[in-house]
């Protein structure tokens, strides 16, 4: 906790001052400090996803851009704004941030943070954005700018990737300043995401404060663009903010397309990345075919969007028989599934009922527009991948709408009843495991550490085998799904059986890994020794 607080000080101080510093040289005004923030982290990540194509973002980057930050925040007076506003605050602040605090410092349990949020930070630490690197792990093409925004910090301010506890300090600081009280109602819910760097909570908490913004008919239509488009580059699925904030700026504010250039050049980069890294524009779809070298192969993607079925009923129907489901087959199934899940998917299916009367009766067309951009969003996830945590933020729209004058009073409550709640569950998750045992995530925590009171707690193994297929050496973890803390490059277990399947193998394109990856077919002495690591790695 001693840790975070530290570190978190320090971030508030860098992006404050780059938030300044970026307004000197961008269309954007914002006197509040958070937005200020906000506009700092925008930009910082799109010059560092820009940058990767070219270089590692390692310390030096990091470096740079702390001291640009903390002379900005200097230079520009910020800290006299900064300043005033702490001291302003009263006990609930910072008891809210206490808290904050001490839930960031749990052990990280969110499976994709070994599978996917770690082992990204790792690549684009070492060797900046990799072409074609689809093909050594299929998740890594997605390369979120969340997790290069993530990596800058990661050698010496926050080694422990604590960037989402940061993030949601900075949403606090939003809250007290906007009076938008209900906030503090979803942040204890929002505790499951702060021990990783998970993309979700930054698209939860971008698409809280455009909602609540443009309902508040807020002047800076420009600013919220640039947060729509931020989301969706960290998250797609969030391509719903870009139409609502882009409506709501064309035909209600009426303001000049040309200030919706920087978020328009965020989109641009977004596309350049996958296909960079994925060899198509839409990550994980393989359309269109640009007929690069290094995209990834066809196999391997309907083998990902197979795993993706099978996600969307939790794994309870295997892909065959999913496939001879009739379209009531595919309701019913999905809506009745055992355990947390169904209930989840039943009150989504509740809650957009909801929606759609609440628009009826309000008849007020900003609602209308977001229902509708709500509604096209919530039937392409139900289309590719019905997947519960990609439709959350239909929950938080809700909540926003139906909460929207709440009392500070009846917040306060909310926050201090939740976050009890969450602690405990956080710090003795038997309890959870106990009382919902089909909720997976509780399966993974850990509980309480003693040591959290002075730095964020982690997990090690470092522990991995070297093999070689081809010209590619790679190392691969015994007995553990996830090559987290694996020597570069690293496989996971699970692809070794992919390209078992597809019979095919990545190979280097060049003798440095920064020059990327594609795949090859294997030739049948390569499948044999394929064969053989597979034995010695299975548990």
């Amino acid at each position: 906790m001693l840790y975070l607080l530290l570190t978190t000080t320090l971030l508030l101080i860098i992006f404050y001052g780059l938030g300044n510093l970026y307004q000197k040289l961008l269309p954007f005004y914002e006197e509040r400090i958070s937005t200020n923030i906000f506009i700092g982290l925008s930009i910082t990540t799109a010059i560092w996803t820009l940058a990767a194509f070219f270089v590692p973002i390692n310390y030096i980057v990091e470096i740079v851009f702390s001291i640009v930050g903390i002379i900005s925040f200097i230079y520009f007076k910020a800290y006299q704004k900064f300043f005033i506003f702490f001291k302003r605050q009263s006990k609930f602040f910072y008891f809210c941030l206490l808290v904050i605090l001490l839930v960031g410092s749990c052990y990280p349990f969110i499976l994709d943070h070994f599978g996917y949020y770690v082992p990204t930070i790792k690549w684009t630490q070492e060797y900046g954005l990799v072409k074609g690197i689809s093909n050594l792990d299929m998740l890594l093409g997605q390369y979120s700018p969340w997790h290069i925004l993530q990596t800058g910090f990661s050698n010496f301010i926050d080694p422990y990737l604590r960037l989402n506890t940061f993030l949601l300090i900075v949403f606090l600081v939003y809250i007290f300043e906007s009076r938008a009280w209900i906030g503090l109602v979803f942040t204890p819910i929002f505790f499951v995401f702060a021990q990783s760097p998970s993309p979700d909570l930054p698209t939860l908490i971008l698409s809280f404060i455009i909602v609540k913004e443009v309902l508040s008919q807020s002047r800076h239509a420009k600013f919220l663009f640039l947060l729509s488009c931020l989301a969706f580059i960290i998250k797609p699925t969030s391509f719903w903010l870009i139409i609502f904030s882009f409506i709501y700026f064309w035909f209600i504010k009426r303001n000049k397309v040309i200030s919706l250039l920087p978020g328009f050049c965020l989109i641009l980069l977004y596309f350049l990345k996958n296909i960079w890294t994925f060899g198509h524009p839409f990550f994980p779809i393989g359309f269109p075919d640009l007929g690069l070298s290094w995209q990834a192969n066809p196999l391997l993607l309907e083998l990902s969007k197979q795993n993706s079925t099978e996600l969307s009923y939790d794994l309870q129907y295997s892909y065959q028989d999913i496939q001879k489901f009739s379209f009531k087959d595919y309701v019913f199934n999905w809506l009745n599934l055992d355990g947390i899940k169904g209930i989840i998917h039943k009150l989504f299916v509740l809650t957009l009922v909801g929606l759609i009367f609440l628009s009826v009766i309000k008849k007020k067309k900003i609602i209308s527009l977001l229902l509708g951009c709500i509604l096209l969003k919530s039937i392409l996830v139900l289309i590719f991948s019905a997947q519960y945590r990609l439709f959350l933020d239909v929950f938080l729209i809700a909540g926003i709408l139906i909460f929207a004058k709440t009392w500070f009073s009846f917040a306060k409550l909310g926050f201090i009843s939740l976050s009890i709640v969450a602690i405990i569950i956080l710090s003795i998750p038997q309890t959870l495991q106990n009382s919902i045992p089909s909720f997976s995530l509780g399966k993974m925590m850990t509980g309480w550490d003693a040591k959290q009171l002075l730095r964020p707690s982690t997990f090690s193994l470092n522990k991995y085998k070297t093999y070689q297929i081809g010209n590619l050496k790679f190392n691969i973890v015994k007995d553990y799904p996830f090559s987290f803390d694996t020597a570069l490059p690293a496989i996971s277990p699970d692809y070794l059986l992919d390209y078992q399947k597809a019979g095919i193998f990545p190979q280097k394109i060049g003798l440095d890994l920064k020059n990327g990856f594609v795949w090859k077919k294997m030739s049948p002495h390569e499948q044999q020794e394929l064969q053989r690591i597979i034995k010695q790695v299975s548990p």
